[in-house]
């Protein structure tokens, strides 16, 4: 019950930072890129898109990985007909 009232609280706080931070910087940048590739827009939305491909580049490896480990946990399950849920397989099988 704290846990989840800390984390609402927390989040509540980071969204008020956030739009603060966006009424207090309402100026245009401009970002050059390779092969002249201009592009002019608040400062607000450059940082969203730069935090939206840190996290597309954090999370797609891990999404890959936990697919991966998903897909073995189902070919070992089919290999030994064992119908066990996640919480009774014990690595090694030994208990």
């Amino acid at each position: 019950m704290i846990r989840k009232l800390f984390l609402v609280v927390f989040v509540l706080m980071l969204g008020v930072f956030g739009l603060t931070f966006a009424l207090k910087n309402p100026h245009s940048v401009t970002v050059s890129y390779y092969f002249n590739l201009v592009w002019e827009g608040p400062l607000v939305l450059l940082l969203l898109g730069v935090l939206a491909v840190g996290v597309a580049a954090g999370l797609i490896p891990g999404v890959i990985r936990v697919t991966s480990l998903r897909r073995q946990l189902g070919k070992a399950r089919r290999k030994t007909g064992d119908g066990a849920t996640d919480t009774e397989l014990v690595i090694g099988g030994e208990s």
